[in-house]
C-alpha cells in the first residue's frame, strides 16, 4: 500500500513538471507576453572592464519566463562589450569612452519562432556606479586550463585496461599593456584618463571613492595544465573460459602549465596641485605573471586478477606529472611624477 501512494505521488509530480515545466524550458505562448524583463543582482555595483550576470524573462501574467538562453532571442550591447548567451553574463570589456558615459543601455529582441517577423523589443539602462574604488587594470588575460585526460573505462583490445589519456597543455597569460595615466580631482570627484601605449585609446575613469585606488599592468599567469587520467583496470582471468588475466592500462600524462606573461610599462602623473596628496595611496604594480601549475599524472589501473595456474598480467605504470610553467618578466620601475599638466587637452 505504501509503494502504491508512492507511485501515485510520484505520478502527480511527473504530471506537473510536464504542464508547467521550469524556467526556459516551459512552455510560452507568444501572444500572452505582456512585457520583456531582466533581472541583475543590484546591491553589486556595475563598473567598466568587469562583468554583470544578466537573465531576461518575459512577463506572463504574474509569471516570469527565463527565455535567456532561447534561440530567437537577441541581445545588443554598446561597442568593446559582448553578452555570453550559455553563461548569462555581460562582458564590459573596456573603459568609458568619455566621463559623460555614465551607463549602458542593452537592446533586446525577442521573436516568435513561429513567426520570426513577430517580435517584441526592449531597451534597459544600467547605471555605471561612481563610488567604487578606482581600479585602472592594463593587466594580460589568464591562460586557459588544460582539458583533464578522460579515463576509459572500457577495456582496450580485449583483457586489457585502457591507458589513461593525457591532460592538455595549459594557454600561455598573455602580456600586459603598457599604460600611462593622469590623475586630478576637480570638486568631489576623482578623475583620470588612462592611455594605452601601444595604440593610444584612451580610457576615462571617475569616481567619489578616493581610497584603495590601484593602477595595474601585471602579467597574465599561465593557465594549469589538466591531471592525466587514471588507466583501466584489466579483466579477470578464467581458464574455463579461456581468458587471460588483462593488463593494466598506463596512467595518462599530465599536462604542463602556461607560462606566464610579461608586466608592462606603467607611468602615472599626479595633477600639481590638485592630486599630488594622492601619490602616496595608489598602488602601482606591473609584476610578471606566474606560471602555470602542472597537472598531475593518472593512477595505473589494476591488472586482471589470473586464475590458478595463469600468469600475472602487467601492472602498468603511473603518468607521469606536467612541467610548471615558466614566470614572465615583471615590467620596468614604474615611473611615478607630480606635473602640472593640462587637465582639458588631456581629454581630447
Amino acid at each position: 500500500m505504501l509503494r502504491l501512494n508512492y507511485l501515485v505521488h510520484l505520478l502527480s509530480v511527473l504530471c506537473v513538471f510536464l504542464m508547467f515545466g521550469c524556467g526556459s524550458s516551459r512552455k510560452l505562448s507568444f501572444s500572452s507576453i505582456d512585457a520583456l524583463g531582466v533581472d541583475y543582482n543590484e546591491t553589486k555595483p556595475i563598473v567598466f572592464n568587469s562583468s554583470v550576470g544578466l537573465k531576461f524573462y518575459a512577463n506572463v501574467g504574474e509569471k516570469q519566463i527565463d527565455i535567456s538562453n532561447r534561440e530567437t532571442l537577441t541581445v545588443s550591447v554598446p561597442e568593446g562589450m559582448n553578452y555570453d548567451k550559455a553563461a548569462k553574463q555581460l562582458m564590459i570589456n573596456r573603459y568609458a569612452k568619455s566621463f559623460d558615459e555614465n551607463q549602458i543601455e542593452i537592446q533586446i529582441t525577442f521573436a516568435n519562432p513561429e513567426n520570426l517577423a513577430q517580435k517584441y523589443q526592449e531597451k534597459f539602462i544600467l547605471p555605471i556606479a561612481v563610488n567604487q574604488p578606482m581600479v585602472i587594470d592594463y593587466s594580460g588575460n589568464v591562460g586557459e586550463s588544460g582539458r583533464n585526460g578522460i579515463t576509459r573505462n572500457s577495456r582496450l583490445m580485449g583483457r586489457d585496461g585502457a591507458h589513461g589519456e593525457n591532460g592538455l597543455h595549459g594557454g600561455n597569460g598573455t602580456d600586459a599593456t603598457p599604460v600611462e595615466v593622469y590623475f586630478w580631482k576637480e570638486n568631489q570627484y576623482l578623475y583620470a584618463v588612462s592611455v594605452n601605449m601601444e595604440n593610444g585609446e584612451k580610457g576615462f575613469h571617475k569616481t567619489l571613492n578616493q581610497e584603495n585606488i590601484k593602477v595595474l599592468a601585471n602579467g597574465g599567469r599561465g593557465g594549469n595544465g589538466g591531471n592525466g587520467a587514471d588507466g583501466g583496470d584489466g579483466g579477470k582471468g578464467s581458464v574455463s573460459s579461456r581468458k587471460y588475466p588483462g593488463n593494466a592500462g598506463n596512467g595518462g600524462i599530465g599536462g604542463d602549465g602556461g607560462n606566464g606573461g610579461n608586466g608592462a610599462e606603467i607611468i602615472v602623473y599626479f595633477h600639481d596641485p590638485s592630486a599630488v596628496k594622492l601619490l602616496p595611496q595608489v598602488k602601482i604594480d606591473n609584476s610578471a605573471g606566474a606560471g602555470g601549475s602542472a597537472g598531475r599524472g593518472g593512477e595505473r589501473g589494476k591488472p586482471g586478477e589470473p586464475d590458478a595456474g595463469q600468469r600475472s598480467a602487467n601492472s602498468g605504470s603511473n603518468g607521469t606529472n606536467g612541467l610548471d610553467g615558466m614566470p614572465g618578466k615583471s615590467g620596468a620601475s614604474p615611473v611615478i611624477q607630480a606635473l602640472a599638466f593640462d587637465i582639458k587637452a588631456i581629454q581630447l
